[in-house]
């Protein structure tokens, strides 16, 4: 979706996160692999989970669209609490979970890094929803590891509510 969007082709971006609500799990993720035929690899990858705040952050970047970003907060929330439930009492987030509903035993820096990417991009679609900040930025799973520093600095539409793009600095305490 996020390539359709820079591409210019943000209808068919917007049928891709159209799909991806459509087919979220209850428990907030997805699997891994779809085909046509429906589910072709059932682990569920926690870095691809939370990557789903980024996208909608970046359509939301590339389009001005705030009506699409306020749509989507659901599923955003939906998926990066389904992450939170893999972090461990150590703070790291594991990699994945077997179809079976077992989770992997170890945590891969790569996807580390690109969870904490999609939890700041999170905390701005957050940040930018009409009503404030969601509770769910204030609390972690473990309890150890914040979803953010509190105090974290973040950019945030002016008034998203206008649709506008317009950026400003705030403070958001998690």
């Amino acid at each position: 979706a996020m390539a359709l969007a820079t591409c210019g082709l943000v209808a068919e971006a917007d049928r891709a996160y159209d799909w991806l609500a459509a087919n979220q799990r209850a428990d907030g993720s997805w699997h891994n692999y779809y085909t046509a035929a429906g589910v072709e690899d059932p682990k569920i990858d926690t870095n691809c989970v939370a990557y789903i705040a980024t996208g909608v952050w970046h359509q939301y970047l590339t389009t001005g669209d705030a009506e699409g970003l306020v749509g989507r907060w659901s599923m955003v929330e939906q998926a990066i609490d389904f992450v939170l439930t893999m972090q461990t009492p150590r703070g790291e987030i594991v990699w994945a979970r077997n179809a079976d509903e077992r989770p992997w035993d170890y945590a891969l820096l790569t996807g580390s890094a690109s969870i904490s990417h999609s939890v700041g991009c999170a905390v701005r679609i957050a940040a930018a929803y009409p009503a404030g900040p969601a509770p769910m930025l204030r609390r972690s799973t473990s309890g150890t590891v914040p979803w953010c520093p509190v105090g974290a600095v973040v950019a945030q539409p002016a008034v998203v509510a206008l649709g506008t793009s317009a950026r400003k600095s705030a403070r958001v305490g998690c």
